[in-house]
C-alpha cells in the first residue's frame, strides 16, 4: 500500500515484479538499476541463494521526481519464482500498488507462466487485493530467443483482459524502461484517486513520468549484462546453517510454513532499514557538498574593495546543491525586469524572459513577494496553472532565496529542480538561505 508522508510532501508507491522461476524478474530491476542509475547511488539489496536464483526477493528504491506537488518514491520488489515458496510470494505482494507479470517466452515455460498468473490471482486475492483492479502490465520477455512462443499465442493463454503488454529482452534492456514506466502511471493514478487527489491531467502525468525516464531510455548498457548479476548483500542460507551447526546452535526448522513467514516480513524490513541508513549515508555526502561550496563562497566574498559579486558564484552553490540549473538576479531601480548577472547553464532565466506589460517579469515579481526562502513545489500548476511556457520544460520545483545586505534586498537566487531531481528538503532550503546571507 502506497505511503503517504505528509510533513515531507513524499509518496512511496510498491511494484512488485512477479513470474515463474528464471523468467527474467530480477534481470528486469537490475538492468532498469543501470539504465536509471547508472553511477549506483541508489543500492539494489538481494537476498539470494549461491547460484543467483533469487530466494526472497530483490528491493530497489528509486526517486522519481514531483508528481502533483509530491515527491515520488518507488520500491520495486521482485518475488521468487520457485513454486515452493509459496508464502514469500504471498508476503512480498501484500499492499502492492502494481504488478508486473513477466512472462518467459520460451515453449519450455509455457505451463509454468498459465500457473504463476493463476497464482498471482490468488495471492492477490489472498491480501484482499482485487486482480481486476490492481494495476498490472504484461511482459513477454525473452523475445529474442530463436523458438520464442508468438506474442499472439501467449496473448490468448495470459492476457485475455487486454492489460498493457510490452515485448522485452531484459538482459539487454529493451522494453524495461517502458514496462516500469506504464505500471507506475497506472499505479500513481489509483493511489492518488484512493487519497482524494485524483491526478486530473493523465498526458501532463505521463510526460512527467517520461520525462523522469528520458534519459534511462536513451541510456544503453556499455555491455550484454551479466545473467548471474550480484548485489550489495546476500545471504548463503547453506553456509549460514553450517557456521550455526559448527557453534552448536541447532537451526532446524521446525515449523516451516510460520518460521519462513516471519523470515520474509524480517527480511523485508532488514533491507528497508538498509536503504534508510544509505538514504542517511547519501545526506551525509550533500552536507559535505554543501559546506564546502560555502566553504570556498566566503573568501570569495571577502573582499572589502571588491564592488560586484565575483563570477563563478552560481556555479559552485549549484555545485555544493547537486544541481544543474540556476539563475543570480539583481534588482534594476525602475524597471520590471531584473539584471541576469549569472545564469547556469544557458546564461539566461527561464522566469525573467517571461514577461507581461502589466508586473513585468514573473521573476521580478516572485524575488519581490519571497522573504528568506520559499519553494514552490509544483511550478507548472502553482505558477503558470497548467499552461507553462516550453523554457521552464523538464522543470518541477523552484525555490528563490533572498539576497541581503544589512537587511536590505538586492536580488535573489532562483533555483530550478527538474522533474529527475528530489525536492527541496529542510537541508536544502538552510544551505540556501545561508548562501543568501553570505
Amino acid at each position: 500500500m502506497a505511503v503517504f508522508d505528509a510533513s515531507n510532501k513524499t509518496v512511496t508507491i510498491k511494484l512488485v515484479y512477479y513470474g515463474c522461476a528464471l523468467g527474467g524478474k530480477t534481470t528486469n530491476l537490475v538492468t532498469l538499476h543501470r539504465l536509471t542509475d547508472p553511477e549506483g547511488r541508489q543500492g539494489l539489496v538481494s537476498i539470494a541463494t549461491t547460484n543467483d536464483r533469487t530466494l526472497f526477493f530483490d528491493l530497489l528504491p528509486m526517486d522519481l521526481g514531483q508528481v502533483g506537488g509530491l515527491a515520488v518514491k518507488v520500491k520495486l520488489y521482485t518475488v521468487p519464482g520457485q513454486i515452493h515458496y509459496e508464502l514469500t510470494r504471498r508476503q512480498v505482494l501484500a499492499g502492492a500498488d502494481g504488478v508486473v507479470l513477466v512472462v518467459d517466452s520460451s515453449p519450455e515455460a509455457a505451463e509454468w507462466n498459465v500457473w504463476t498468473f493463476k497464482n498471482l490471482r490468488e495471492n492477490l486475492e489472498n491480501n484482499h487485493l482485487d486482480p481486476d483492479e490492481t494495476p498490472t502490465v504484461v511482459q513477454w520477455n525473452k523475445r529474442d530467443l530463436p523458438h520464442a512462443r508468438a506474442v499472439e499465442d501467449l496473448h490468448k493463454d495470459l492476457n485475455v483482459r487486454g492489460l498493457p503488454e510490452f515485448e522485452a529482452v531484459a538482459t539487454a534492456g529493451v522494453g524495461v524502461v517502458e514496462t516500469f514506466a506504464e505500471v507506475l502511471k497506472a499505479a500513481i493514478v489509483k493511489t492518488y484517486a484512493k487519497t482524494g487527489r485524483p491526478v486530473k491531467d493523465r498526458d501532463q502525468l505521463g510526460q512527467i513520468v517520461d520525462k523522469a525516464l528520458e534519459q534511462a531510455r536513451k541510456r544503453i548498457p556499455d555491455e550484454e549484462p551479466d545473467r548471474s548479476p550480484t548485489f550489495d548483500r546476500r545471504f548463503d542460507w547453506d553456509a549460514y546453517r553450517e557456521e550455526q551447526e559448527d557453534l552448536g546452535h541447532d537451526r532446524r526448522v521446525v515449523d516451516q510454513s510460520s518460521l519462513l513467514s516471519e523470515s520474509v516480513a524480517t527480511s523485508m524490513m532488514l533491507a528497508e532499514r538498509l536503504e534508510s541508513l544509505k538514504s542517511m549515508e547519501r545526506l551525509s555526502k550533500r552536507r559535505g557538498h554543501m559546506m564546502n561550496a560555502l566553504s570556498r563562497l566566503a573568501p570569495m566574498l571577502a573582499d572589502p574593495k571588491a564592488k560586484v559579486l565575483p563570477p563563478g558564484v552560481t556555479a559552485l552553490l549549484l555545485e555544493g546543491a547537486q544541481r544543474k540549473r540556476g539563475s543570480l538576479l539583481l534588482y534594476l531601480p525602475g524597471d520590471k525586469i531584473m539584471d541576469v548577472r549569472e545564469a547556469v547553464p544557458d546564461g539566461t532565466d527561464a522566469l525573467n524572459d517571461t514577461t507581461s506589460d502589466a508586473v513585468g517579469s514573473v521573476a521580478q515579481l516572485l524575488c519581490e513577494r519571497s522573504e528568506g526562502v520559499s519553494v514552490i513545489d509544483d511550478i507548472v500548476t502553482e505558477l503558470f496553472f497548467g499552461q507553462a511556457p516550453s523554457s521552464v520544460d523538464g522543470v518541477a520545483s523552484l525555490l528563490v532565496a533572498s539576497l541581503d545586505c544589512d537587511g536590505i534586498a538586492f536580488g535573489a537566487l532562483l533555483i530550478y529542480g527538474r522533474v529527475s531531481e528530489a525536492r527541496f528538503d529542510d537541508t536544502e532550503r538552510e544551505y540556501w538561505k545561508t548562501a543568501g546571507v553570505l
